[in-house]
């Protein structure tokens, strides 16, 4: 069988699975291998990355063996081939032929149910007392991704991304345009140029978990069959070939009790369906189990000035009347404003939520702007609940200071409520027992929710104005009794970002910074192993002189915390930027080098752990293996003397880069399925002897998470709060990340 003749075969086999023919660069790969050529040989002369086109040659191998029924790689594809085609028929293509018909068929319900759910985002808006379901189009501009884990600064195109992974966490901060950018993919994911085009499902987290409160045992397979009103035979005919792609949207939204069972299923599908895609949306700073290492991380980014002045252009355009010409010149005045402050432009503007806030406010404020986020919340309400009169005949008469509070202390008592059960609905019984008729009325027609079908529960139109509004009942309490009730979610990442508007909201931040801290304390004080975990990050903090103690503190526990869970140099850049700043660049002359040595070992161990667990789950080991060796020459580079020579004889066991590049699959993988435990082992004591670095202090995995996230939270309020004992802050800093008894 010649080339041509086997790529004819191939590419049959490829069109009846997929309904595609394999593209123009996959063709090259198939008779460059054909002809025995390496993937680093094929990349000089295609002009692509080597790790680009060694992925599209797998995705060849991979969409080659389901089509085939036999395992196919670049060594035994020739004889794969020629035994297909020595036969006058294959049952396994007649079943991809079926596959092929099946998602024709299907592809249009499919679209529809998508279309339904996703179509249209709701917004506030000033003029109109009901919240306005909007075209995605008007205010979508294209999402920006950056690598979570990596110093790469360059900001990826959400295609890119999307195309190239299966399996992808995105990150974003409240407001950031998660959800929106979940719905944009969902109805416009033919923008991706896929090989092997999937069947796209959204799934709200918090509707699954709901489902999974009542319904036990139900499981992902089971709720997107019964979203889309298949069979059994046709939803595992598709997952089996791995032609479905599932957004689920919103991890941190779900409550606390669900989250452990909602996780484990997520991972439960993901592993019995592996080669279907799947991306999952949630906020920075939630917890990540190991589970998740085999998702690629990525942060969905803010708005550059060219975007956010592209968002403004938009917002006006759909949002304002008058002529184009009058609304671009209030677009272009709210932009120069923008432009000469620096405060709102840097920490506010470039998220996608607070600058339609920012809008809004401005259309409402004939161009009056305020400095900080929870001043944009506050006018928002203001806004909502005294322009009433406007719009309601019962109301005729601007609403009177009374009634306002009333209205105030109802809202803010119904977002708390709603907040603790993780819910953002509520039914209207509950506001007519705390308000009037005629108020009750209001609130509900204030724009600040949404009406559920067919139902009599409302929705905050938004988490974050949930949020803030959940914040102002501890912000303007007056017994410390209210503050000890939030103080005691402090180690629960939903609570965050009320911890913060707190604290930027409190007329004297002094006690809650106190009892924060107390609360801290508290999680460690019964816990031996992360009390000597705390020793062991004061002792190597002291060998770093450049910076502030708390701050290389800070650096070691997220170093050891990285092995047990994902977390990423947050609580470093938020303790101390310089340092943060520093270690992002690598800078010889600035960053400490017993830092980068550290972090380079450590980070070498992590992909070690990381492998191993891909390696059980049947994953390519190559990658990771890849990573390792570029992490053991960086650390190679850092150290010197015996720790130099005992890594360079660690290193000399591994391959080199050109043969994982051109050896199969299946001898890198026994290779390392044999030696991976002694190697790492080898590791861990080279690190242990020379750098004090890879002890396992055995701690509780949920408390050492608990810790971490209401050590940032304490930090973050510590940053925000203005209003404080100058005094106090300085002694709560310094005592940061040390254990209990630590005089």
């Amino acid at each position: 069988m010649n080339v041509e003749e086997a790529f004819k075969v191939a590419n049959e086999a490829v069109l009846a699975f997929t309904g595609k023919r394999l593209t123009d660069l996959q063709a090259d790969i198939f008779k460059s291998s054909f002809d025995g050529k390496s993937y680093p040989y094929i990349a000089s002369k295609s002009g692509y990355d080597e790790q680009y086109v060694k992925t599209q040659g797998q995705e060849i191998w991979n969409v080659l063996s389901k089509a085939l029924g036999e395992k196919v790689s670049k060594k035994n594809f020739r004889e794969a081939l020629t035994r297909i085609n020595s036969k006058t028929s294959s049952s396994s293509i007649s079943f991809s032929e079926d596959i092929t018909s099946l998602v024709t068929r299907l592809t249009p319900k499919f679209k529809k149910i998508a279309q339904e759910q996703c179509e249209r985002i709701n917004t506030i808006e000033i003029a109109s007392y009901t919240p306005s379901p909007v075209p995605l189009e008007s205010l979508y501009i294209p999402t920006h991704l950056r690598s979570y884990d990596k110093e790469n600064k360059e900001r990826i195109h959400w295609t890119e991304v999307i195309f190239k992974y299966d399996k992808i966490l995105l990150f974003g901060s409240p407001g950031s345009g998660k959800t929106t950018f979940a719905k944009y993919l969902a109805t416009h994911y033919d923008e991706v140029e896929w090989s092997l085009k999937p069947l796209l499902v959204y799934i709200e987290l918090k509707r699954f978990a709901s489902k999974c409160e009542y319904s036990p045992k139900i499981n992902i397979k089971d709720f997107i069959q019964q979203i889309i009103n298949i069979s059994e035979q046709e939803i595992k005919q598709l997952l089996d070939a791995g032609r479905i792609l599932v957004i689920l949207d919103g991890l941190d939204e779900i409550k606390q009790e669900m989250l452990g069972d909602v996780r484990t299923k997520i991972i439960d599908f993901s592993d019995d369906y592996s080669s279907n895609r799947l991306i999952i949306t949630c906020r920075k700073f939630f917890p990540i189990p190991e589970s998740f290492s085999k998702f690629r991380k990525y942060n969905i980014l803010d708005f550059d000035w060219d975007e956010i002045k592209k968002f403004i252009d938009n917002w006006f355009i759909y949002n304002s009347e008058g002529t184009n010409y009058i609304r671009l010149s209030e677009a272009e005045e709210l932009t120069n404003q923008l432009k000469a402050n620096d405060r709102i432009s840097s920490e506010i503007a470039g998220n996608p939520l607070l600058l339609h806030l920012i809008c809004l406010i401005f259309v409402a404020n004939q161009g009056e702007l305020p400095s900080k986020k929870f001043e944009l919340y506050q006018n928002v309400i203001d806004i909502k609940l005294r322009g009433w009169n406007l719009s309601f005949k019962e109301h005729p008469s601007a609403i009177s200071d009374n009634d306002f509070e009333i209205l105030q202390k109802s809202i803010r008592k119904i977002a708390l409520d709603t907040f603790q059960r993780s819910n953002l609905s509520f039914d209207k019984n509950q506001v007519d027992e705390l308000l009037s008729n005629s108020l009750s009325k209001l609130l509900i027609h204030s724009g600040l929710f949404k009406k559920g079908w067919q139902t009599s529960k409302y929705t905050f139109l938004y988490q974050s104005i949930q949020e803030f509004l959940a914040s102002e009942v501890f912000a303007y309490c007056d017994d410390i009794s209210t503050l000890n009730e939030l103080v005691s979610h402090i180690g629960d990442p939903r609570w965050k970002e009320i911890f913060i508007l707190v604290s930027q909201q409190i007329n004297d931040c002094t006690e809650l910074l106190k009892l924060m801290k107390n609360k801290v304390d508290n999680i460690i004080v019964n816990e031996p192993e992360l009390q000597e975990l705390l020793k062991w990050v004061n002792r190597k903090s002291q060998k770093v002189e450049i910076y502030k103690p708390e701050s290389s503190r800070a650096f070691y526990l997220t170093l050891y915390a990285r092995l047990i869970s994902s977390f990423g140099f947050d609580l470093v850049r938020k303790i101390d930027k310089n340092l943060y700043q520093d270690f992002k660049n690598s800078s010889d002359l600035f960053v400490s080098e017993n830092l980068l040595l550290d972090f380079y070992l450590i980070k070498l161990l992590e992909q070690t752990q990381n492998s191993v667990t891909l390696m059980l789950l049947g994953h390519s080991v190559i990658p990771s293996l890849e990573d390792i060796i570029i992490f053991l020459n960086t650390s190679i580079k850092f150290a010197d003397g015996e720790l130099q020579e005992s890594l360079i004889q660690l290193k000399d066991c591994l391959p080199d880069m050109k043969t994982l590049w051109e050896e199969e699959d299946s001898l890198i993988y026994e290779f390392w399925y044999c030696c991976n435990k002694i190697w790492k082992s080898s590791l861990e004591n080279i690190m242990i002897k020379y750098r004090d670095l890879g002890r396992s202090y055995q701690s509780n995995s949920s408390q050492l998470e608990a810790y971490y996230y209401a050590n940032l939270v304490l930090v973050e309020c510590l940053n925000e709060c203005s209003r404080a004992d100058p005094t106090i802050k300085k002694d709560i800093r310094e005592a940061l990340f040390l254990p209990v008894n630590h005089t």
